[in-house]
């Protein structure tokens, strides 16, 4: 009988490893559902030593040899260790289920690598606390005073390491809510760069200036985050002064100018050009167009090119640019007279 017991658990092993591969072949990539999880757990993670115990015990109790005292023995033992291995096939079917989610899923987006681990890692916390409880309710155990003690272990661990369970939390809300991936380029703070990678605790940057900046999770979902890389135009706006010496006329036609010198640049894309104010020392005109690109680089070389064809209209129309200056005015009091100065004496 236990010689029988092997090899027919053998041929079931070896039934479905056949029936996955046939499945696998068929088409790598199809989702079978329930049926593919069930024939991958039983075909790859079936504990060799589940498989001695339940022959063992199927031996000694067909042949009639075991003791009542020893038959109880080995049925405590079986019911343990079938137990302990409906854990590491439920385990086995969640990763392998998980695995090929994330393997879909890291195509769109890498930051889900970090997501799924710690997804896998609460399930299968949870998958054995399942089969410890239902173990022990099984047997007859007080299985509430036991869930009560573990609440309030809990709280105490919770309370010990709160600061850690707030980054691992911050980092559950990064996933989910998904403020920003890995690649995106953020400002944080007062931090710059590229999101390289989302972990448990912190969160990786690799700044403009070349080093990698390290901030837990917690701190970050605090700071107020700007995601540069889903906006598609960036809005220029800009001021200029001329001297309170133009002319009325050359004031009413500067609009235009602007207008042209925004209008000649590709990728740019003119909105207003207004004479805003009357400066401490200039005549204010304010400036704003739109570059039809979110490179940086671009937007320097556009605005270079309307800083210069700026210059070159006003040059030609005779505009000054303004800058900073002060006017002082003396006046001269009226001179006094010998007369004068002699009566002031006297008195």
């Amino acid at each position: 009988m236990f010689i029988v017991v092997l090899f027919a658990v053998s041929l079931i092993r070896v039934g479905a490893r056949r029936a996955l591969n046939r499945r696998r072949a068929r088409s790598p990539t199809a989702n079978y559902g329930d049926l593919r999880l069930a024939l991958s757990a039983v075909a790859g993670n079936t504990n060799q030593l589940f498989v001695l115990i339940a022959a063992f015990y199927v031996a000694m109790t067909v042949s009639g040899l075991a003791s009542p005292t020893v038959q109880s023995w080995l049925w405590t033992a079986l019911v343990i260790a079938f137990y302990a291995q409906l854990g590491i096939w439920a385990n086995a079917a969640m990763v392998d289920y998980f695995n090929r989610r994330r393997t879909r899923q890291e195509m769109r987006d890498p930051s889900t690598v970090t997501g799924y681990g710690l997804l896998t890692f609460f399930l299968r916390v949870g998958i054995w606390i399942t089969v410890v409880v239902s173990l022990l309710a099984y047997f007859k155990y007080p299985v509430a005073g036991l869930v009560g003690a573990l609440g309030v272990g809990s709280l105490a661990i919770a309370f010990a390491v709160q600061n850690i369970l707030g980054d691992v939390f911050s980092s559950m809300a990064i996933i989910l809510d998904k403020p920003f991936r890995v690649g995106d380029f953020v400002k944080a703070g007062e931090t710059l760069g590229t999101i390289e990678h989302i972990g448990v605790k912190t969160t990786r940057i690799r700044s403009l200036s070349g080093e990698q900046v390290v901030t837990s999770n917690s701190d970050l979902l605090n700071s107020r985050i700007h995601n540069y890389k889903h906006f598609r135009e960036r809005r220029i706006a800009f001021r200029i002064g001329v001297v309170y010496q133009t002319p009325r006329e050359l004031l009413e036609r500067i609009p235009g100018m602007l207008r042209e010198a925004v209008e000649e640049q590709p990728n740019a894309r003119f909105d207003r050009a207004h004479f805003v104010e009357y400066g401490d020392f200039a005549l204010i005109f304010e400036i704003v167009y739109y570059v039809l690109s979110p490179d940086y680089t671009l937007y320097m070389d556009i605005q270079q090119g309307i800083n210069l064809g700026i210059h070159r209209r006003f040059e030609q129309a005779g505009v000054s640019f303004a800058y900073p200056t002060q006017e002082l005015i003396l006046r001269r009091g009226p001179a006094l007279t010998v007369g004068n100065e002699a009566g002031s004496a006297a008195g």
